[in-house]
């Protein structure tokens, strides 16, 4: 069955793909490893990346597929480093900065945030080097607790990192968070109710002087 269903996600009916992404969303949360290996068997994440590199402007596949990435990540964050090996998170990124659809762009958002949320220090080294700063420092704005609050969690897990990658004392991420905008949206959100506590942190680590 899995074979033919793989080959579903090429289908040329967006409905039927969307359906497929789903079914393979849920493979991941309820699946053994058993069984999850079977679909790396039969090539998931390359068909996956394939939809995201060549959606021809097919909305519905785009959102579909970056919200089944981020939930893959949320349920199991071993699956990090396969998507890392697939390079599923470049074009995920591309989406993220460039996307003018909002609910795509932060589907896409949201990918990375969980990505960062939950990866080791050497994916969110390579996360920053694809560009995930901006996408995240982008986030930081976006409606709706969950997707903002990831996006305030991951971009801190992110300065942490810098903390520890430390060069002559300086955290090599605070100054991309600064051009891309994340400072002042963090610094406008010190006293919100939901990302507040978050965002002070994050200036206590990195900008002591913006409080």
């Amino acid at each position: 069955m899995c074979p033919g269903l793989m080959m579903l996600l090429a289908h040329m009916n967006s409905e039927v793909v969307a359906s497929v992404v789903k079914f393979v969303e849920n493979f991941f949360r309820s699946g053994t490893d058993n069984q999850i290996q079977v679909l790396h068997g039969n090539q998931v994440l390359q068909r996956l990346l394939n939809i995201l590199n060549n959606h021809d402007n097919r909305p519905l596949l785009l959102r579909s597929v970056c919200r089944a990435i981020a939930n893959i990540v949320s349920y199991r964050s071993s699956q990090i480093q396969r998507m890392v090996d697939a390079a599923i998170f470049p074009p995920i990124i591309q989406i993220a900065i460039n996307q003018e659809v909002d609910d795509i762009k932060y589907e896409a958002i949201y990918a990375i945030s969980s990505a960062a949320r939950r990866g080791s220090q050497d994916q969110i080294r390579y996360l920053v080097g694809q560009g995930s700063i901006e996408a995240l420092s982008l986030g930081l704005l976006c409606e709706g607790y969950t997707r903002r609050t990831s996006c305030f969690q991951g971009l801190l897990n992110i300065l942490r990192v810098g903390e520890v990658d430390k060069v002559d004392g300086v955290n090599p991420y605070t100054e991309m968070v600064t051009n891309s905008g994340g400072l002042a949206r963090i610094k406008s959100q010190m006293d919100d109710p939901d990302v507040g506590e978050i965002a002070r942190k994050m200036l206590r680590l990195c900008w002591p002087g913006e409080l």
